[in-house]
């Protein structure tokens, strides 16, 4: 029996070795539970839309200048295209007041203000710790302010492979072990809040995944919310918690192909979920044929694509409220031969802005490309920025690699930039309309800090 899970897995992961892979954060508010959802464990359903809640504001768009009236024997001019336009509205989410990068060297995180100025150091002398596993987990209002004399007490919560597995917290440098977590597969953290989930994985006849939820002193000892038996090995991936006055009331997760290699551009996803904490059941929102590649805040919008085992690259897709009839589809430029993905959503609501890729990673001449463009939430393009600009701006002969990581708030754009190799990472700054793009700070991007 043992033998043929074994070749069963084997047969998985070089069928999907094979393919070309093309390759949130809480709102006040939680989606309330329908009488249709499923209780956990969870499997793959089909869609059921969550309630409707208040529509963003839109884009403010200044009146047409008037053109004069033609004169006989003239031809009224062309008008010219509006100008880009800020938006006005307030924003919906809280603007994060820094950020955390991790050096290549490791050993330690760097905590910034959104103006690039380093305010903390912190080490993690344990192990390198794993830069997409870490939380800010509380306020980090003196980072904001830049005052160097209130000290930090700022819990910094991070996945470590020391000793089997473990979560570390590290606070003004006082470093603990939160709790062993021997099966830990990812985590997400609720913005601003000493709160995170975090799924956990087992191997048998099919990959088991299961979701935890709780504050860091409940957390050590937290029950399974939920499990996610996959046969097809998706392990379960939280991707933002909902809370209110201070206590998790939902998780919404998704499904990643676990253990798979190759020419991997964009993280596969498939399914998204949304965990009601109250009732213990599961609404599902996307199956297996939708890959989530962004949420935004406040979970209001997301964007998809086509799954990237059902067929050829589709286009980026926005939808508010998870309601479908509201979709724009905005089309991959000619040249995007490996798809779209990693959207993100800013602040207000009012952008997105995703990558999308061209050529091959590993090719025996790599040609890879990536192109990060920048639109309304109602499909207008307002940027479009390839490796060239990035290489002129920084000097750099090539460009390894690029992504959007986030918004530092309704205007600026954060990037990961990878540039001649892997571990020489930095992060850049650009406005919504392209502009100022500008290096910020050195290092990989590790997470937002939240007043």
């Amino acid at each position: 029996m043992k033998s043929t899970r074994i070749i069963h897995l084997i047969v998985f992961v070089l069928l999907l070795s094979s393919l070309a892979c093309n390759l949130p954060l809480p709102t006040s508010q939680p989606p309330a539970a329908t009488p249709a959802a499923t209780t956990a464990p969870v499997g793959l359903l089909t869609a059921a839309p969550l309630p409707d809640t208040p529509l963003p504001p839109t884009e403010t768009i200044p009146p047409p200048t008037e053109a004069p009236p033609p004169t006989e024997m003239s031809v009224p001019p062309t008008e010219p295209p509006a100008a880009i336009e800020p938006p006005s509205p307030e924003p919906a989410w809280p603007l994060p007041a820094g950020f955390i990068t991790v050096p290549a060297s490791g050993g330690r995180v760097f905590l910034y203000n959104t103006s690039g100025q380093i305010t903390a150091e912190r080490s993690t002398p344990d192990e390198f710790p794993s830069y997409t596993n870490l939380h800010a987990a509380g306020s980090a209002s003196s980072i904001a302010s830049g005052n160097a004399s209130d000290p930090l007490q700022l819990p910094l919560v991070y996945f470590t492979y020391q000793n089997g597995g473990e979560l570390m917290m590290n606070i003004n440098n006082n470093i603990s072990r939160l709790m062993s977590a021997p099966s830990f597969y990812t985590l997400a953290g609720a913005p601003g809040e000493l709160v995170l989930a975090y799924s956990s994985i087992d191997w048998g006849d099919t990959l088991r995944s299961t979701l935890y939820v709780g504050s860091l002193d409940s957390l050590p000892n937290a029950q399974p919310v939920a499990v996610v038996d996959e046969p097809e090995f998706w392990a379960a991936k939280p991707l933002a918690v909902v809370v209110q006055s201070g206590q998790p009331v939902g998780i919404w997760y998704t499904t990643v192909a676990y253990g798979i290699g190759g020419d991997i551009v964009f993280e596969p996803h498939r399914t998204l979920s949304y965990l009601n904490l109250d009732t213990g059941s599961s609404q599902h929102i996307y199956d297996n044929t939708i890959d989530p590649c962004g949420l935004s805040p406040d979970q209001s919008w997301v964007a998809h694509v086509a799954s990237w085992s059902h067929g050829d690259p589709s286009p980026i897709t926005l939808v508010h409220n998870m309601d479908e009839s509201t979709a724009v589809a905005i089309p991959l430029l000619p040249s995007s031969d490996r798809g779209a993905g990693d959207a993100v959503f800013s602040p207000d609501n009012q952008y997105v802005a995703w990558k999308e890729g061209s050529g091959w990673l590993m090719a025996d001449v790599p040609n890879f490309h990536a192109t990060i463009r920048i639109a309304t939430v109602t499909g207008s393009i307002t940027a479009e920025i390839g490796e060239a600009v990035i290489s002129n701006v920084t000097g750099a002969q090539k460009v390894d690699w690029v992504r959007p990581v986030g918004w530092l708030d309704g205007e600026t754009l954060l990037l990961e930039v990878r540039l001649n190799e892997w571990d020489n990472a930095s992060l850049m700054r650009v406005r919504y309309d392209g502009s100022g793009l500008v290096t910020l700070a050195a290092g990989s991007f590790a997470g937002f800090l939240y007043p």
